[in-house]
This record gives C-alpha cells, sequence and structure tokens, in this order.
C-alpha cells in the first residue's frame, strides 16, 4: 500500500558550516568499495570533477576536463598549447599525476574504458554541444590512446560521429552516428571497428535499431559491472506511430543493441530518471510528470513491475534524479526527495530540500545518503532525511549537475534516436 506523500522540511541537526566540516574520521573506502582509499564523493560540473571527502567535508582536490574509467581506477585530462595536446594520467584518490604523453594536434578526451587503458580524444566541441546535439562536420577526426601502446591510434572516421562507450574487448567504440553528416537530423548507435576505421551497425534482433531515427534521449545510467548501457528515449507520435518510451540496451560485452518498450504513459514525459541496482539485476525508470514507475529485469529484458509515486502538488517538474541500493529506490524532482522500499514499490514522504537536487548517493555502508546540491552536499539520514552535516561546495565547482557513479545529465532539447 502505498504510503502518504506529504511534504515534510529538512531539519538540520548539526551546524551548517562554510567550507569544511569537524569530527569523525574518514572510512577506509572509496566510491569505489574495491579501492582501499578514504570514501570520496565525485561531484561532477560543466568545469570538471571535484572530490570531496565528506567525513571531514574537504576538498582532496579538482581537476578541470577530467573523464573517469567507468570503475574509477584513474582518471585523465588533456591540456594543449595550440599545437600539442597532453594527456595527463590521473589518481582518482589523490588527484595526483601519475603519467603523461603527448600528441599532435587540439584534442579533448571524450571517453575512457572501463578499466581504463584505452582514452578517445577528438577535437574540442563547441560550447553549445554535446554528444546528441554535435556540430556539422564530416569525417570526424579521433586519436585512440592505449595505455600500454606508445604510438596513439589517428583515425579520420567517415561521418558525423561521437564517441559513447568502449566494448569490454577494446576492439571497438561504440558511437552516435548523426545523418546527414553536414546538417545532422538522426542517429543512430553504431560500432566503430578499431583495426579498419569503418563504422558499422550493431548487432541487433531488432531491425529497427540499424536504421537512423527521431528520438529524444532523456536519461542514462551504465551497469555496476560496466557491461551495458541503458538509455532511456521517448519518441513523439508521428501520423503512422503513437508515441513511445524505451531503454535502449546496449551490451558492451557482446557488443549488442536491444529495446525495451515502457507502458504507453511513459512517452508523455519530457524527463526521466534511471537507476540500476548494485547487483545489476534491477533496473528502474521513473517518469514524474506522469507519477510513472517501472522495473526491468536485466536479466529478461522485460518489465517485472510498475508502480505509481507521484511528487507532491505544486512541485517544480524540471529535473529528476534517482540512485538504488538492493532494498531501496531513492528518487528526487527538483527540491523533493523520497525513498522506495523495493520489496512493495512503496514510497515515503517526500522531503523538501533547501535547493535543485542534483544527485544522490548512498553511503558505502549505507549508513547516510549523500544528497548533493547545485552548491553544497547535505549527509542525511537515509530513513528520515534529517540533515546530519552540510557541506559547502568551492565556488569554482558550481553549479555541480551530477555525482558519480551516475553518468552526466543529458542536455535537454530536441534529440535524435537510435530505436
Amino acid at each position: 500500500m502505498k504510503k502518504s506523500s506529504v511534504a515534510a522540511t529538512f531539519v538540520v541537526m548539526l551546524a551548517a558550516l562554510a567550507g569544511a566540516c569537524g569530527g569523525g574520521d574518514e572510512r577506509g573506502v572509496s566510491v569505489d568499495s574495491n579501492r582501499a582509499h578514504p570514501e570520496l564523493l565525485y561531484l561532477g560540473s560543466a568545469t570538471g570533477i571535484t572530490a570531496l571527502a565528506p567525513a571531514r567535508g574537504h576538498v582532496r582536490f579538482q581537476e578541470t576536463t577530467a573523464v573517469p574509467s567507468r570503475d574509477w581506477s584513474v582518471l585523465y585530462a588533456a591540456t594543449n598549447d595550440g599545437e600539442r595536446t597532453t594527456l595527463v594520467t590521473l589518481d582518482p584518490a589523490t588527484g595526483e599525476e601519475l603519467a603523461h604523453r603527448t600528441v599532435p594536434g587540439v584534442f579533448a578526451v571524450r571517453t575512457v574504458s572501463e578499466d581504463g587503458s584505452m582514452v578517445a580524444l577528438t577535437p574540442p566541441p563547441p560550447s553549445d554541444t554535446d554528444t546528441y546535439h554535435p556540430a556539422a562536420k564530416d569525417p570526424t577526426p579521433m586519436v585512440i590512446v592505449r595505455r600500454d601502446d606508445p604510438e596513439p591510434e589517428v583515425l579520420s572516421v567517415p561521418g558525423n560521429v561521437e564517441p559513447e562507450a568502449f566494448s569490454l574487448s577494446g576492439d571497438a567504440l561504440f558511437v552516435i552516428d548523426f545523418v546527414p553528416p553536414l546538417a545532422p537530423e538522426r542517429y543512430r548507435v553504431a560500432r566503430l571497428d578499431l583495426s579498419r576505421g569503418t563504422v558499422d551497425d550493431v548487432r541487433s534482433k531488432e531491425e529497427e535499431l540499424q536504421e537512423p531515427m527521431r528520438g529524444t534521449a532523456r536519461a542514462q545510467t551504465v551497469a555496476p559491472d560496466g557491461r551495458r548501457l541503458y538509455t532511456l528515449y521517448t519518441r513523439d507520435a508521428t501520423p503512422e506511430q503513437p508515441a513511445e518510451a524505451f531503454v535502449h540496451v546496449l551490451d558492451l560485452d557482446a557488443e549488442t543493441a536491444s529495446c525495451v518498450d515502457l507502458p504507453p504513459q511513459f512517452a508523455t514525459d519530457p524527463l526521466g530518471a534511471v537507476a540500476v541496482t548494485p547487483s545489476g539485476t534491477r533496473l528502474f525508470v521513473y517518469s514524474p510528470t506522469v507519477s510513472a514507475l517501472a522495473e526491468l529485469d536485466t536479466t529478461t529484458l522485460e518489465i517485472a513491475r510498475t508502480g505509481t509515486v507521484a511528487p507532491p502538488s505544486g512541485t517544480v517538474a524540471s529535473s529528476a534524479r534517482a540512485t538504488a541500493t538492493e532494498s531501496t529506490l531513492y528518487l528526487s524532482v527538483f527540491d523533493r526527495i523520497t525513498s522506495v522500499a523495493l520489496d512493495d514499490l512503496s514510497a515515503a514522504d517526500w522531503a523538501v530540500a533547501p535547493g535543485e537536487i542534483s544527485g544522490i548517493e548512498p553511503a558505502t555502508d549505507d549508513s547516510s545518503l549523500y544528497v548533493v546540491l547545485t552548491d553544497r552536499v547535505l549527509v542525511v539520514d537515509p530513513r528520515t532525511f534529517v540533515v546530519r552535516r552540510e557541506v559547502v561546495v568551492p565556488p569554482e565547482s558550481i553549479p555541480v549537475d551530477h555525482v558519480a557513479p551516475a553518468l552526466p545529465p543529458i542536455s535537454p532539447g530536441y534529440a535524435k534516436c537510435a530505436c
């Protein structure tokens, strides 16, 4: 039975400090629990990454243009002098430089492989473009740097492509392939064969995945083991087809693609949030405008359950975030946050944060929940949302738009889809 949704205000139990919080030793693990480092929160913004130690409330390091490997074993950052690019390898626990190398030309880091052994670079995109809204180009210059190879692979990729993710084998780079290249209007997810330099179809049992089509990418997450990339899409109605919503599943291990159709009401929501459980067995999709929640079984790639989680009346539905433990799903809509019990999909009372929520991340021991706003981090009780501590984010890192391991939010606007 669904619990009531009466909004409750965050209650500050400890004094907020302007820059640092005292007390308590840092925990013995990082966001990646297999790493023997203090727990760090990686706050992402348009300017780069800020590593914050929440137990003490101090900034461990800040790095502009840094891009992590999926397992957070390494960070890469690139700088250039107008003629050459220096690619720097950084320790994600300290921000210290581990290695560096130079490549001719002006490039930016676009994506890093699961284990950090490969990096894809392209010329820096214009400030008003991103992966789903590219500038006109044909061909696409690209450089692939491999950790154990002293010579970078310089490519001139036919068409207008944007790097998305490496295959786990390292023999392919999945890209967003836009057509027509000089006036992008549609796209598909494609496979760049790194040995041949060709852009090919991604293997799929669904023929429609091979053709560029229109749609809008809403939200994206990666499986905890790095084997799959899940993207929520919606597609407007046409004279021939009704509006649709679906999850595009890109298998980076099997190098295949498939789509999971969502119930019709999801197609009418311009917002969306996705989250996967730490075991990787369940994926949740939330559409706040229509109060719809769906659970996908990631083994069968079928809808297992649906539910209803309605934000309080008057909530400004301009952003949505989600994260999950094995027992609880946490959802936010602008400045409201709630928890959903995964045994019966019942929602707790909504709480009100003192600003827009950019990310949610459980502590590694589940004793606290980090609620990240655009300018600060609240350390809260995961059951009551009572604030225990508050950490102010440095001005140069504001506004924060996500917290790792969540992926950066997809820019709004009309995009094109691969399904």
